[in-house]
């Protein structure tokens, strides 16, 4: 995560030309991030909760999907602002996620559309998968939404990712807002008019937060009322 956090922000100070000195300090922590993720991939290509146990120490570590997945994100980041990331790495890990997807069987899930969006990071999703859960959207949670929908702008497929953000921004309503105050749906995800705010029947506030991502738009301070 904190890779994740930090490449986006060497990023705006190269583009600002602003703060050399930290820009370049961002750099170092960064390519110190991705060859800390190298070399605590498994031999499967996946990732897990744990570190490796000391030199010398045998540990069996369980292999994770969901850390697999910010790991490939992080390090495909990372590569398309211009840092180091082995092929190696990359393609053992897309490898673990193909079959990831495979295990998931024919159920749509959350973690399907989360591992499809980390493959097009990476410049990996088999667009087949991806339309097959388009064809499905009207029955995908807003997560998977959300995801599928970053997933078809970052291949190209505007139209598509557009359907689906209309989709998403569907599902709102003041009696939602009225029945879930005191939850993150009842933050406001602004659709094409920035003075009529929406709330977003979510799960969560990352949701939301991704929700916003996908369709452009930045959220509010606050939560608007009912």
């Amino acid at each position: 995560q904190r890779l994740r956090v930090l490449v986006p922000a060497a990023a705006y100070l190269k583009r600002t030309g602003t703060d050399q000195a930290r820009y370049e300090r961002l750099g170092s922590q960064i390519e110190g991030l991705v060859a800390r993720l190298v070399s605590t991939q498994n031999p499967n290509g996946d990732w897990s909760w744990t570190l490796p146990p000391p030199y010398g120490q045998q540990l069996r570590r369980s292999p994770d999907v969901t850390v697999t997945i910010e790991a490939v994100i992080a390090l495909a980041e990372a590569r398309q602002a211009g840092y180091a990331a082995p092929d190696q790495t990359l393609t053992k890990a897309l490898g673990f996620l193909d079959n990831a997807y495979k295990n998931e069987g024919s159920v749509e899930s959350d973690r399907k559309a989360y591992i499809l969006y980390a493959q097009g990071v990476a410049g990996a999703a088999d667009f087949a998968n991806v339309n097959h859960l388009y064809r499905m959207r009207n029955s995908l949670t807003a997560r998977s939404l959300t995801l599928l929908a970053m997933t078809l702008r970052g291949m190209g497929r505007d139209e598509m990712a557009k359907e689906v953000l209309d989709l998403l921004l569907s599902r709102t309503s003041r009696e939602a807002l009225t029945a879930q105050t005191a939850t993150a749906t009842t933050t406001a995800l602004k659709a094409t008019d920035l003075d009529a705010p929406l709330a977003l029947q979510a799960d969560s506030v990352e949701d939301v937060a991704l929700a916003a991502r996908a369709a452009g738009r930045p959220l509010p301070l606050r939560p608007q009322p009912p």
